[in-house]
């Protein structure tokens, strides 16, 4: 119990929740082993991943968040 309520905080504490992003959006695309599993998945799925990753820029450099409802919520992602 303790240790969900302690992910889940920690979750919303990165704030890329905020901007559409989900938790493997943001790994460096540079290290080889992202770079072998961006190549392995599907391409609608990495489609997907790129509109968050610039939807997210966009967000970012406008200085604005995306409304509430639409932040990703932490059970909606699978984390270990």
């Amino acid at each position: 119990m303790f240790t969900v309520a302690l992910r889940k905080w920690a979750y919303n504490l990165s704030g890329f929740n905020k901007y559409g992003l989900h938790h493997d959006d943001c790994y460096d695309e540079d290290n080889p082993d992202v770079k072998e599993a961006l190549r392995r998945l599907p391409a609608h799925l990495l489609d997907e991943r790129n509109f968050r990753i610039v939807r997210a820029m966009q967000l970012s450099l406008q200085k604005i968040v995306l409304p509430k409802e639409e932040w990703v919520k932490f059970e909606e992602v699978s984390m270990i």
